[in-house]
């Protein structure tokens, strides 16, 4: 591939944008400062976007070839290099691949890694589950969700959680239009 890029003069690159994404930053320095304490594991979800794009399209098995790397990226990214995986698929009626998922074993602990182009909407989301916190992160609306524990009566932690994350997402919401409209 380098050598037909160079051929052609155009630049070959990869391309790790969501690595990138203030989210991820924010998650990443998050875990780094030690705010949810130990790192245990991390979920990774990525589901294709409508409509496909038609050179997605045609690719041998459509579109999740364009697209799982943002899972194996953002797994190595939190707990480092991949050691051992394994996988699990779904097929549609084409053969193509319908959803794919991954058990990911990493240098610093275990991953959970999903590509559907079954649902909707569509969405590219973190779980990163610490000792002390766990981290929801919303790449598409910009959103960071932290779930604390809670020392209280259970009845009144399901509902103050609910608050707390309400409250979170409003304030993301409201800082994020602020920032478009500006």
């Amino acid at each position: 591939m380098a050598a037909a890029a160079a051929q052609h003069n155009r630049v070959l690159t990869v391309d790790h944008n969501n690595r990138f994404d203030p989210t991820v930053v924010e998650a990443h320095r998050r875990i780094v400062t030690g705010h949810i304490g130990d790192l245990i594991g991390v979920d990774v979800f990525h589901n294709s976007e409508p409509p496909e794009a038609p050179w997605v399209t045609a690719l041998p098995s459509g579109d999740w070839v364009n697209d799982v790397d943002h899972l194996l990226y953002l797994s190595e990214f939190f707990l480092g290099h991949l050691q051992k995986v394994r996988p699990a698929g779904v097929r549609s009626s084409d053969g193509r691949v319908a959803e794919l998922h991954v058990a990911a074993e990493n240098a610093r602990g275990w991953s959970s890694l999903t590509y559907s182009t079954l649902t909707e909407p569509f969405q590219i989301r973190l779980t990163l589950y610490g000792s002390k916190r766990t981290l929801e992160v919303d790449i598409l609306p910009g959103i960071v969700v932290e779930r604390r524990a809670l020392n209280l009566h259970r009845w009144l932690r399901k509902g103050v959680t609910n608050l707390d994350v309400a409250a979170q997402l409003i304030a993301q919401s409201a800082f994020n239009a602020v920032r478009v409209l500006t």
